[in-house]
Parts: structure tokens; sequence; C-alpha cells
């Protein structure tokens, strides 16, 4: 889902061109997985809780605390690996993405499974 919003929105939204909020311009890349992530973070919180680890145990409230501790690692770890990718190195933006999604992925299933939802 992260992967298909950021596509629409780095595409067909943002037109691949730097977004200007009050005076502060935004790399097209970043803009997108911002917009994507605003859509995903409660979306995959829910689907964590009550589909993936659905018999874990703990209180919903500490188990967001963790989630989004998690993602704001995450988050930083995934700015700087766009930024690297693409800023840096030049690739293009959505094969980057995907990338890094696989990447984070990965490391948040192994995080979430022995941390947040743990039974």
């Amino acid at each position: 889902m992260n992967l298909i919003i950021f596509y629409l929105t780095y595409t067909y939204i943002l037109k691949a061109q730097i977004l200007v909020v009050w005076n502060i311009s935004i790399s097209p890349y970043i803009a997108a997985y911002i917009m994507a992530l605003s859509v995903s973070f409660p979306v995959g919180f829910l689907l964590n809780k009550y589909v993936v680890f659905e018999s874990a145990n703990g209180r919903g409230r500490n188990q967001l605390l963790l989630y989004a501790a998690l993602t704001f690692s995450t988050m930083l770890m995934h700015y700087s690996l766009l930024h690297f990718l693409i800023g840096y190195l030049g690739f293009w933006a959505t094969p980057s993405e995907a990338g890094i999604i696989v990447l984070m992925a990965v490391f948040s299933y192994f995080f979430q499974s022995r941390v947040t939802f743990r039974k």
C-alpha cells in the first residue's frame, strides 16, 4: 500500500516537482514518502494488532507507543536511505522506495514480533 501511494503521489500529484510548504522546499520523493506514511501508519498498526499478531498480549496504548517508536526510527532510516539512493546515487525514485520498503518490512517484522506484539 505504501509503495502504491508513494508512486501515485510522486508521479501524478507531485509530478516529481519540489513541494514548497511555508517557504520550506521538500524534495518530491520525501514529500511522497510523508504522504504515504500518513496513510500507512494507522492502517499498518491496525493490521498488525488485529490480523498479523492477533494472539499477542498487551495493552493497545503500549503497543501503539512501541509501534510509533519503531515507525519513527524506521522513518529516519528510510529518509536517510531515500536521500542516499535518490539524491546522492541518482537511482530512480520508485524502485529505490520499493527496495527500502522490503528492507524496512523485514526489520519491522522481527522487531514487532519480538517486542511490540510479543505473546
